[in-house]
């Protein structure tokens, strides 16, 4: 019936033609649904509710699955999660997937029930089995955060594929992400590749980025100028990390000449769109003046941007504007604020200068002991620096008990950076230890990288 409506509608016949749809089958509630249905495509969507209404009644699972939507987006009816449900509830019931799927949806989201993600699961796991894309691309999101159901990254990879095989593009990157980082899967760059361009091809923004940042990767042989197509595309899109990434390889010439005035443009663009590195970027290049006319204070706020955003590295930087008044007023108390807010997320560089503040008494009270413990923590991560910094503290006993060996062994791998100080430190500390310590540190320094190569 639809089919032959769809026809009707064609030739201008339609009115004629719904009538006597209407008298030939009067309660058949198929002909109400298919008849409602082809007036909401039409745009009529007052005279489709009474057809779709008659055959709800009649326990029409689609019907009623199609007033549960009109119920939930508020156009043709006022808005009423709670009376949406109902009907769902009803086309559920009876096994209809697009039902069961947005009956799921509501206790993924919680509108009009409580949340209830265990119950999502299990209404999108029954629409799923029936093959319902969509419903299999949120069962897969649910095992891949584990919400809902144990974390399974197996089984958001059976589903993603199962969604992607139909052509559900956000399942298709999803998967393309998988191989991408071999997650759950076999790691595989050709495959990753072959699912974000399916993706990329249906217009998937983050598909298009990804497929363009693999292929300018280099992986899979020399596809840069690809790379750069499908990261344009992405651009055009408005998708901000695109414009950062196209930005950043203006920036740093890796694929293409170097050119910051084209990078700045990228960068402001990411920018506007409350993208956090690219603030950093635009900032270095003010405080730089490299594409741009040099301006510290600009970079100063431009990096302050990024850093409230909690980017580590942009924390960093804003700490050494302010403890060497660049753009800003020196102020050593806030640049000790910034260095630890980057330390504590892990930056060995601002791990290093929160232990170089601590142990001269700049911007905090003086304190050997957590230098020390700040310079460990850096040098664990390998920053050569700290590692010296630490062996200083080693060999002097400040902070910590004299130890010779443990002060050489962090000489040692300081020297393996190709510190230049430790190299020369390391040979003065030499003669001070007999073949036994030497044989210890030796042995330390060992130990030091199986733990991190393990890690």
């Amino acid at each position: 019936l639809a089919d032959v409506l769809d026809r009707a509608g064609r030739h201008g016949e339609s009115g004629a033609l719904r009538r006597c749809a209407v008298r030939a089958h009067p309660e058949k509630p198929e002909a109400h649904h298919a008849l409602g249905m082809y007036l909401l495509r039409c745009g009529s969507d007052r005279a489709a509710l009474p057809h779709l209404c008659r055959a709800a009644r009649r326990h029409h699972a689609a019907a009623q699955n199609a007033l549960g939507t009109l119920r939930l987006r508020g156009t043709l009816l006022p808005r009423d999660p709670v009376k949406a449900i109902r009907w769902f509830r009803r086309a559920a019931s009876k096994g209809y997937p697009e039902a069961e799927f947005n009956l799921g949806l509501r206790y993924d989201e919680g509108d009009g029930v409580p949340r209830n993600p265990a119950q999502a699961a299990a209404l999108y796991a029954r629409a799923a089995e029936k093959g319902l894309a969509r419903a299999q691309y949120n069962l897969g999101l649910l095992y891949g955060e584990g919400v809902g159901v144990a974390r399974d990254l197996r089984r958001a990879a059976h589903w993603y594929r199962r969604a992607a095989e139909q052509g559900e593009s956000r399942a298709q990157c999803n998967l393309g992400c998988l191989y991408d980082h071999g997650i759950g899967l076999s790691q595989d760059s050709r495959r990753a590749a072959h699912w974000f361009e399916q993706s990329a091809q249906q217009g998937h923004p983050v598909a298009q980025y990804n497929l363009g940042i693999l292929l300018q990767s280099g992986e899979l042989g020399p596809e840069v100028e690809r790379g750069l197509l499908w990261l344009r595309r992405a651009a055009r899109q408005q998708y901000p990390n695109a414009e950062f990434a196209i930005g950043l390889l203006y920036d740093t010439g890796e694929t293409m000449a170097p050119n910051p005035r084209r990078a700045k443009v990228w960068y402001e663009r990411a920018a506007s769109r409350g993208h956090v590195p690219a603030h950093h970027h635009l900032g270095l290049l003010y405080l730089a003046g490299r594409g741009v006319r040099r301006d510290p204070a600009r970079a100063a706020a431009l990096i302050e941007v990024a850093a409230r955003g909690d980017l580590a590295e942009a924390q960093h930087d804003l700490a050494l504007l302010y403890r060497y008044g660049r753009g800003v007023a020196k102020d050593h108390r806030r640049a000790y604020w910034w260095f630890s807010r980057a330390a504590n997320q892990g930056h060995d560089g601002a791990q290093l200068c929160v232990g170089l503040l601590c142990a001269r008494g700049e911007g905090v009270r003086r304190d050997t002991g957590r230098a020390v413990e700040w310079y460990a923590r850096s040098a664990e991560r390998g920053n050569a620096a700290a590692q010296r910094h630490l062996a200083r503290c080693h060999a002097l006993g400040e902070g910590v008990a004299l130890d010779l060996v443990r002060a050489y062994m962090w000489l040692t791998l300081a020297g393996e950076s190709g510190d230049a100080d430790a190299l020369r430190l390391i040979d003065e500390l030499r003669a001070q230890l007999s073949v036994r310590e030497l044989w210890d540190a030796r042995r330390l320094v060992r130990e030091w990288h199986r733990e991190h190569a393990l890690g």
